[in-house]
């Protein structure tokens, strides 16, 4: 039986072939920190809407994380539970203070994970200066 081929105008790749070309962690770490950051600025500067479209960004990222790295999937699923959670509930409360307190546990958090998984070189921070590519604070009303 022949084995299933994705063609392009190239080639052809194996099923193989493709499932090698998913992103490793590190990757999935770059795209969770980017979201981390605007979610985190977005936030503080009162775009609630903005912060909890990056944090389903942030999950999804954890759930496609888990399908192409099995072996994170339980750390992956018990660091969205004890931190997500509590970020999507601040959010949905609009209060600044709960959201900062918990998204200081969870950098903090991120850290113990990379530790306990070898990578204790790598330390996330939120950047201390907003990212300048979106419009941080929410749109005037008669903007929507």
């Amino acid at each position: 039986m022949d084995q299933p081929v994705g063609k392009t105008r190239h080639g052809q790749l194996s099923l193989d072939e493709i499932a090698g070309l998913q992103p490793g962690m590190s990757e999935w770490m770059l795209a969770l920190a980017q979201r981390m950051h605007v979610m985190y600025f977005a936030c503080k500067a009162g775009n609630w809407d903005l912060g909890m479209y990056q944090l389903r960004g942030m999950r999804k990222i954890f759930n496609n994380a888990a399908l192409t790295r099995p072996k994170y999937n339980a750390a992956l699923e018990k660091f969205a539970k004890d931190h997500f959670d509590g970020l999507e509930e601040a959010m949905r409360r609009q209060s600044w203070e709960e959201f900062d307190r918990l998204i200081a546990a969870a950098v903090e958090a991120s850290d113990r994970y990379h530790a306990e998984w070898g990578y204790g070189y790598i330390r996330y921070r939120i950047p201390s200066q907003a990212p300048g590519d979106y419009l941080l604070p929410p749109p005037a009303e008669d903007a929507r």
